[in-house]
């Protein structure tokens, strides 16, 4: 860093006005803070300023914006004077801020201009928020401090102030996006050339605030400017861009390696830890070739071989340990006499394999020495995919190669189909993990049961034989049930439960779930019911030769009933009271120990609720935590999901060397991605002192029972860790612009090297190319986990870049070479059909954007032009909702009204979200840019999700999904900082087992008092914003509504005809809390739909009057 030369005054150059939509706009003030030249130098013209600055230094910031003016918050300061516009000139101040992050609640001046009189700023305040004021004799005339743009600091953010005169208004923007509108009081701004402009702080005085953070290019226009696009903001809000991956320094031997095998073309993945070519290439025949193997398990590895063999157009060959040159393969030990032939290379660890060459008398010699079984036949797979097309006979580079992985089990998402005992179809799976070097697959589905496993043992030993031959172990995932195939869950029989939880055999110690397909009992208490189940697991073990068990407990989590510990039976209770640890560890130890004595290599891990490392804020959890892993046999696997590496490392300092599964889902399952740079974040999981840790990376996917993408790099990054393009698991993971983020080294380069080893490598470049688009079929029919962008910009972007992918495709098609060309056709299939839906949606967003608009003839155009091509799917479960969708046009009347109601409605800014847990796409797509409400969803109510949001709703909700935290708390400190907070019909507490049946705030509904039914009806108690005054009758929109129970510090808001409270409301802390009875969104045919008419003012209002009660912040 280097201190900036200042001079006073500018040099002339051509000053610039232009007009885009805006007035015309007259640059006064253009500070580009470029270093080449004068840091303060004004390029705009105008030499009549003064410019002079202190303490201000430079700054090469290393986002695209270049250098900046970096301000010290102590006493940095530039001031402007003569400064000169008419009284009733309009002007326009943009410029470029990058905060540094600050505690206190004062404001600092980033903008100041006038004097004790009559000046205005624009200042930072706490919580990266920017705020602007005016004030007269130190009074505040008017502002506001932007609440809604929290946690911008140390983030670059573009800032517009704009006084339009014409228009007699002052606004102020923020990338882009209008969040301030208001009338400007008369002869409060003119520009005088007595008065200086602060920038960075007060004044030079001692003891005046100072602004500390960059400032970029900073500009001053006569003119109002109002329209702000890209180029001028620095964000175009219609544009969808993907996050910029933020890459760590590799391992240097591993980056080597890669260009290694990019300079020789070598499609090898993983990537060898340290690879070299050490000569010219050799022609392979079968002629001159043959096979020397010193161990006896070594048929897998070159069954493979002469596999790839074939593929690179030679012939297999055979074991000969007389030909005149030979490939000797086997284990350190077998090898003894060969190693000092290669330079006796040291000895990799477990998994791990040299390869070398060598030449006696003009015979040639590959050794592929493997420190175990597993190394020998990875080493073979390396060779094996070294293997290239020459013009009479494949060739291979004499190479040196040392290699290992990082992590010692590796498990693909490579997914058995439920029930199906197929053994070819299972063999292909296999045969792909191989190739990888995965040596973990899922061997069953959590929806297949013990009892039909071992009805079809014969079978499944097959393919369990196949895999145990190749290293590979298949793990049976199932449940800590003890009984199967019991009634399922009935909501006709069973009030008050579901599918997660419903009574069974209760006096008998047992509860049930359906989770999963066929009912499942469970139990706590009954030992005798849970020896009977570790038998028939070893029964299940010895009759298919597993080694590898994945045990489940109920599905349902969270603070309060994890497990549905909460609702354990009267017998659960009696026996162990309220020790959670000890009842789980006792339930665990009794089936690990019936399994364990015949089968002294089992893996058994078990998957126990909670296993977020943010539930480690909570006492109880880790009291739980530290008891469950003294009482449990040390070698049981704990399951634990993705989270930030500081969090893991605390979870596992509380459980020392227990082992653990990681499991990471790279993307939220509803999103069903194609593809996915994400698998390169393993290296957060990976400890090297820890060597039985299993990384899984799991996610459902369409393509999750085929060759996925997303395998091909999880195969690179759970071997080399550190490969290039590696990252560490960041904060805005499940964002989709974080999920479709673009990694040169993963999308230009592994990805296409992956994929040449399945397709070619011709076609492979295409199918890269096409993959990168990140497009996905299930997203455009279920966006309830979808955040970080609006949808409409997402799905137009996904529409172009589906058309794109088919092209490139249609190109691959013809080229693609191998085994897997009915893989290529499927996933090509997929392509298209999601090239098709991701258009259609963006259409359907186009018609109602239109409708909302007005333009009703173009709306009806484009809903008739989806429709035709949504025709060519063929597939119901992607063309069935997207139709629905497309009816939007039905309620074109409502839109007409609806827009002439919101134009004389004040636009208040406003951040809804709506839990996916419950009915939220009608409250969405309702609501959003509606008199400046913003919308989206959420998946798990935790704070790094409430943040973005200033109000939330839960809608109907009667459970929670997956939970990493105490979610009640999160939910309470939410409204007590200052959120709103609406529980509609459902989750006011209708079912007290459920999630929701506990009120999380009882000062406002301290229960549930009753449902009434074809009673539509309602009378409103008190004036609700704009939209109701007291008194008036209001219709809601579904059949029945449930009515609260007030609770002490509630307002009546609604109540039916016989007079009982359906709506109740009020402050909790700064915030404010709202349970009301209706259900929102929901149609008599139970379809997740829009909300109209007055159903949709009620919710609309509810939200605004319940904004203006919270205390502003």
């Amino acid at each position: 860093m280097r201190r900036f030369s200042f001079v006073l005054g500018v040099l002339g150059v051509c000053a610039s006005s232009f007009c885009h939509g805006n007035e015309k706009l007259e640059t006064v003030l253009y500070l580009p803070f470029n270093k080449s030249e004068n840091i303060l130098k004004n390029i705009s013209g105008d030499n009549k300023l003064s410019i002079s600055s202190k303490n201000v230094q430079e700054k090469t910031d290393d986002s695209k914006l270049g250098n900046a003016a970096l301000f010290n918050g102590k006493d940095s300061l530039i001031e402007i004077k003569s400064l000169n516009l008419k009284p009733n000139e309009s002007f326009t101040i943009e410029f470029r801020v990058k905060a540094e992050p600050q505690k206190s609640a004062e404001a600092f001046p980033i903008i100041l201009y006038g004097n004790k009189d009559l000046k205005w700023e624009i200042s930072f305040f706490s919580r990266g928020r920017i705020g602007f004021f005016q004030k007269k004799n130190n009074k505040i005339l008017q502002g506001t401090v932007m609440l809604s743009q929290m946690g911008r600091q140390e983030k670059w953010t573009h800032i517009a102030f704009v006084r339009d005169s014409k228009e007699g208004k002052i606004r102020f923007y923020q990338d882009g996006q209008m969040l301030y509108e208001k009338s400007e009081i008369p002869d409060s701004f003119s520009i005088s050339p007595n008065e200086t402009m602060y920038i960075g702080g007060e004044n030079s005085k001692e003891g005046s605030k100072h602004f500390h953070g960059l400032l970029g290019k900073f500009v001053f226009y006569k003119g109002a400017k109002r329209i702000f696009d890209a180029e001028n903001s620095g964000q175009n809000v219609s544009e969808y861009k993907p996050a910029s991956p933020v890459l760590e320094k590799p391992d240097p031997m591993i980056a080597a390696s890669w260009e290694v095998l990019k300079k020789y073309q070598l499609n090898i993945v993983p990537a060898p830890k340290d690879i070299k070519v050490t000569g010219e290439a050799m022609a392979i025949s079968p002629d001159e070739w043959g096979l020397e193997l010193k161990n006896d398990y070594l048929s897998p590895g070159i069954e493979f071989f002469n596999e790839r063999m074939e593929l690179a157009g030679g012939k297999a060959l055979k074991e000969n340990k007389n030909a005149q040159n030979r490939i000797i393969i086997g284990d350190f030990e077998k090898l003894k006499e060969y190693l000092p032939k290669i330079g006796n290379p040291e000895k990799p660890p477990r998994q791990g394999y040299v390869i070398g060459t060598f030449s006696e008398d003009g015979k040639k010699r590959f050794v592929i020495a493997g420190t175990d079984k597993e190394g020998s036949l990875y080493g073979c797979i390396t060779l094996a995919l070294a293997l290239k097309k020459g013009e009479k006979n494949p060739f291979l580079y004499p190479i040196t190669a040392r290699d290992w992985p990082d992590f010692t089990y590796r498990m693909a998402n490579f997914h058995i189909l439920p029930g199906k005992f197929d053994f070819e179809s299972t063999k292909k799976i296999i045969d792909r993990a191989l190739a990888l070097k995965f040596n973990m697959v899922q061997g069953s589905s959590l929806y297949t049961t013990i009892a039909d496993m071992i009805k079809n043992s014969e079978k499944i030993k097959k393919y369990y034989d196949y895999a145990n031959k190749r290293g590979i172990r298949m793990l049976i995932q199932n449940h800590t049930c003890v009984e199967e195939d019991i009634p399922k869950f009935d909501s006709k029989t069973v009030k008050g439960a579901s599918h997660i939880y419903y009574p069974y055999k209760t006096e008998e110690g047992l509860l049930a779930d359906s989770h999963y397909g066929p009912g499942r009992a469970f139990t706590w208490c009954r030992d005798d019911l849970i020896e009977k189940r570790g038998f028939q697991l070893n029964q299940l073990l010895n009759e298919i030769n597993g080694n590898s068990v994945f045990l489940h407990s109920m599905d349902c989590g969270g603070v309060d009933n994890p497990g549905n510990w909460a609702k354990r039976t009267p017998m659960d209770i009696k026996r162990w009271r309220n020790d959670r640890a000890a009842a789980e560890a006792n339930l665990y130890n009794i089936i690990y120990n019936n399994m364990i004595k015949n089968h002294p290599d089992l893996l058994c891990i078990i998957v126990e609720y909670p296993y977020g490392a943010s539930y480690l804020k909570n006492r109880e959890i880790i009291e739980w935590l530290t008891r469950l892993n003294r009482l449990l046999n040390p070698d049981i696997y704990f399951c634990m999901r993705e989270c930030s590496r500081e969090n893991l490392e605390k979870w596992l300092a509380m459980t020392g060397k227990r082992p653990y599964i990681i499991g990471f889902e790279p993307y939220p399952v509803r999103h069903q991605q194609f593809f996915s740079c994400m698998p390169r974040y393993a290296r957060t999981f990976y400890f090297k002192d820890r060597e039985k840790d299993i990384y899984w990376m799991f996610s459902n996917s369409t393509l999750k029972r085929n060759l996925e993408p997303k395998a091909l790099i999880q195969a690179e990054y759970a071997w080399n860790t550190e490969a290039p393009g590696w990252g560490w698991f960041p904060e805005d993971a499940k964002y989709i612009t974080r999920i479709d983020e673009q990694v040169p080294q993963i999308n230009e380069e592994l990805l296409p090297r992956a994929l040449s080893i399945f397709y070619g490598e011709k076609a492979a470049q295409y199918i890269a190319k096409a993959l990168s688009t990140c497009i996905s079929a299930g997203i455009t029919t279920n966006q309830s986990a979808f955040q970080g962008a609006s949808l409409s910009s997402y799905f137009n972007a996904k529409a172009k870049a589906g058309e794109e992918a088919v092209k490139d495709m249609e190109k691959a098609a013809p080229l693609v070479t191998g085994n897997e060309k009915n893989e290529f056709d499927f996933l090509y299939s997929l392509i298209k059909t999601a090239a098709i839906l991701n258009k259609v949606k963006s259409m359907q967003l186009q018609a109602r954007d239109d409708l909302a608009n007005g333009k009703t003839e173009a709306a009806e155009q484009t809903i008739a032009e989806a429709r035709k091509l949504l025709k060519n799917v063929k597939e119901p479960k992607w063309t069935s909702l997207l139709s629905k969708e497309l009816d939007v046009a039905k309620n074109v009347g409502w839109f007409r009204e609806k827009k002439k109601y919101l134009e004389r409605i004040k636009k208040e800014n406003i951040k809804v979200g709506v839990y996916n847990y419950g009915f939220h796409k009608g409250i969405v797509y309702s609501l959003d840019n509606a008199a400046g409400m913003k919308t989206g969803v959420f998946e798990d109510p935790q704070p790094a999700y409430l943040k973005n949001f200033d109000a939330v709703i839960f809608n109907a909700c009667k459970d929670t999904g997956d939970v990493y935290g105490d979610w009640r708390k999160a939910v309470r400190d939410f409204a007590e900082n200052g959120g709103v907070v609406i529980f509609t019909h459902n989750a006011i507490g209708r079912y007290p087992s459920s999630d929701f049946g506990k009120q999380i705030f009882p000062e406002i509904c301290s229960g549930y008092a009753g449902q009434q039914i074809n009673e539509t009806e309602l009378t409103v108690k008190k004036d609700i914003d704009e939209g109701f005054k007291a008194g008036d009758k209001y219709i809601h929109g579904y059949s029945d509504h449930l009515l609260p129970e007030p609770g002490k510090n509630a307002e009546i808001l609604l109540v039916n005809k016989l007079g009982k409270a359906v709506a109740v409301g009020g402050k909790v802390g700064k915030g404010y809390v709202i349970y009301t009875g209706e259900i929102f969104g929901l149609s008599n045919e139970s379809n997740d739909s829009d909300l109209t008419g007055d159903n949709w003012k009620m919710l609309f209002h509810m939200i605004r009057y319940a904004k203006k009660n919270c205390t502003k912040i």
